[in-house]
C-alpha cells in the first residue's frame, strides 16, 4: 500500500510540475480556399461560460490548464513561429507565468549553434525576431528556468546576418494573447471569426469542438474573394494576402500592396546585396555603365531607411539581359520570389489606375499620380490635381510612392519627385523608366542612362 501511494503521490507531483498550456491559432478563408484576413475572433467556453475576443493583428490565444499546474515559478509557453517556412525572418512569440531568466538558442539538426541570446523578463508576452541566412531547417530551443522548449523553424531565404532581436512585451494588449479565464482539457468551446470585404461584415461558420491539445482553427467565410477582373479589385491597397511582407538578404522586411492583378512591394527596394550575398558597392560620385552601384538619396544615408536607395542600370539587372515581357522573370537586384517589373508591367499598373474613377483626380484619366504617391513629404503645389496639390488625398491606391529623386551626377528632383527603372532597354542604349513631379498629374515614360540612380520597386512572381 505505501508503495502505491507513494508511486500515486510521484505521478501527481510530475503532473503538477509540468506547465500545460493549449495554443489556438485561427485563420480564415473564403468559400473557395482563399486566404481571408481576420478582424476579430470571437473565443466561447461553453462549458465554463466565459468568452474571449482576438482582435487584429492578434491571431493566436494560449489557454492555461488549470488542472494540475504548480506555481513552481519556472511555466512558459512558446508559440510556433510565424511565418513558418519563412524567407530569413521570422516572429516567436514567448509567454511567462513569472518573472524568469530566459535563454534563446539557435541550432541547425546536427547542433551548431548560430546565435544565442540571454534576457530577464518580467511576466506576461514577450516577442523576439529572428533573421538566419542560409536556407535549410533549425531548433530553437528556449530555456526557461529548469524547463526548455524546442521548436522547429525552416527557413526558405537568406537574411543579411544570423540573430536574435527582442521586440518588446505585449503587456498593453492585455489578455488577447493569453488568456486569464479557467481552462481545463475537454471544455466545449466555440470560434466565430469575422471579416470585412468590400465594405460588408461578415462572420464565418461557427466551430464546436471539444478542446484538447493546441490545434490550428480555420474559419469558413459564405463569400468568394476572387476578383472576377472587371471594377474594382475590392483587395486594392491592402497588403497582399499570402505575402504580406517581403524580406531581402539584408534582412530589410517591406510590406506589400495589391493593386488590380499585381502584388508589389509598398516600399523602395534598399538592400545592400544580391539575394545570393554579393555586396553592391555605395557610389558617391561615380558615373558608370558597366559597374554596378547604389546611391544615398540626398546623398546622405540618413534619408536611406525611409526612401531607399537610387541603384543604376547595371546594379538592378545584375548581367541579365532586359526585356519588355509581362512577366519580365529577371529577379535581378529583387529578392527571391520577386522580379524586377518591365515597362509592359509598369503599363499594367498604370492603365489599371486609369480604368478606375476612384483612383483619378477630376476624372481624368491621365490625372493619377496623386493616386499612387504618398500623402505627405512632397512639395506644395497650386496646381490642380498635381501630386503636391492636397496631399491628404494622396495614395488612393496604397502604391505609396515617394519624392526620394534621383542622381545623374548631381542629386536631382529629392522632395520633388520619384524615378523607377523597368527591366526594359530602349534602342538607343539607354533604359526606361517611370516618373512623376509634385507639381504634375500624370505619370511619365521616360528614358534614363544606365549610369543613372533611380528607385526600385519588384512585383511578386
Amino acid at each position: 500500500m505505501k508503495k502505491i501511494l507513494s508511486l500515486t503521490l510521484c505521478l501527481a507531483f510530475a503532473i503538477a510540475s509540468m506547465a500545460q498550456t493549449v495554443t489556438l491559432t485561427f485563420t480564415g478563408i473564403d468559400n473557395q480556399n482563399n486566404h481571408v484576413s481576420l478582424d476579430s475572433v470571437v473565443v466561447t467556453n461553453l462549458t465554463r461560460g466565459w468568452q474571449e475576443v482576438l482582435y487584429y493583428p492578434d491571431t493566436t490565444l494560449i489557454l492555461t490548464n488549470n488542472v494540475g499546474i504548480a506555481d513552481n515559478g519556472h511555466a512558459a509557453s512558446v508559440a510556433q513561429n510565424m511565418p513558418n517556412p519563412f524567407n530569413g525572418t521570422t516572429n516567436v512569440g514567448l509567454f511567462l507565468i513569472h518573472p524568469e531568466k530566459v535563454q534563446l538558442t539557435v541550432v541547425d539538426v546536427t547542433g551548431k549553434t548560430f546565435c544565442q541570446q540571454h534576457h530577464k523578463l518580467d511576466k506576461g508576452n514577450h516577442n523576439f525576431r529572428i533573421t538566419l541566412s542560409t536556407p535549410q531547417t533549425y531548433l530553437l530551443h528556449i530555456t526557461v528556468g529548469k524547463e526548455q522548449h524546442t521548436i522547429k523553424m525552416i527557413n526558405e531565404g537568406h537574411a543579411g546576418s544570423n540573430s536574435i532581436t527582442y521586440m518588446g512585451t505585449d503587456a498593453a494588449k492585455g489578455p488577447s494573447l493569453q488568456s486569464s479565464h479557467p481552462f481545463v482539457f475537454g471544455d466545449f468551446m466555440e470560434y466565430v471569426g469575422f471579416t470585412t470585404f468590400n465594405d460588408e461584415a461578415y462572420e464565418s461558420a461557427r466551430i464546436n469542438i471539444q478542446q484538447g491539445s493546441s490545434q490550428t482553427h480555420t474559419l469558413v467565410f459564405p463569400i468568394s474573394t476572387v476578383w472576377d477582373g472587371t471594377g474594382l479589385n475590392p483587395n486594392d491597397g491592402n497588403t497582399c494576402a499570402e505575402t504580406p511582407v517581403v524580406t531581402d538578404y539584408d534582412g530589410n522586411i517591406y510590406a506589400t500592396v495589391q493593386i488590380g492583378t499585381q502584388c508589389w512591394m509598398r516600399e523602395n527596394l534598399k538592400t545592400t546585396h544580391y539575394s545570393d550575398g554579393t555586396s553592391i558597392p555605395l557610389g558617391t560620385t561615380q558615373l558608370t555603365q558597366s559597374q554596378s552601384y547604389r546611391y544615398a538619396p540626398g546623398n546622405d544615408i540618413n534619408n536611406v531607411d525611409y526612401f531607399g536607395y537610387y541603384y543604376n542600370w547595371p546594379a538592378i539587372m545584375k548581367g541579365a539581359s532586359g526585356n519588355n515581357n509581362n512577366p519580365s522573370n529577371i529577379q535581378g537586384i529583387c529578392p527571391n520570389g520577386w522580379h524586377l517589373p518591365s515597362s509592359a508591367e509598369w503599363t499594367v499598373l498604370t492603365e489599371y489606375v486609369e480604368s478606375q474613377s476612384v483612383y483619378l483626380c477630376n476624372n481624368t484619366t491621365t490625372n493619377i499620380s496623386k493616386s499612387l504617391s504618398t500623402a505627405k513629404d512632397w512639395l506644395q503645389s497650386d496646381n490642380n490635381c498635381a501630386t503636391g496639390n492636397a496631399q491628404g488625398t494622396n495614395n488612393a491606391t496604397g502604391f505609396s510612392a515617394k519624392p526620394a529623386g534621383g542622381y545623374s551626377g548631381t542629386y536631382n528632383s529629392f522632395g520633388n519627385g520619384c524615378c523607377f527603372w523597368t527591366c526594359t532597354p530602349n534602342s538607343y542604349g539607354y533604359a526606361v523608366g517611370r516618373s512623376w513631379y509634385y507639381n504634375l498629374s500624370t505619370v511619365a515614360t521616360t528614358s534614363n542612362g544606365t549610369n543613372n540612380g533611380r528607385s526600385v520597386r519588384c512585383l511578386k512572381n
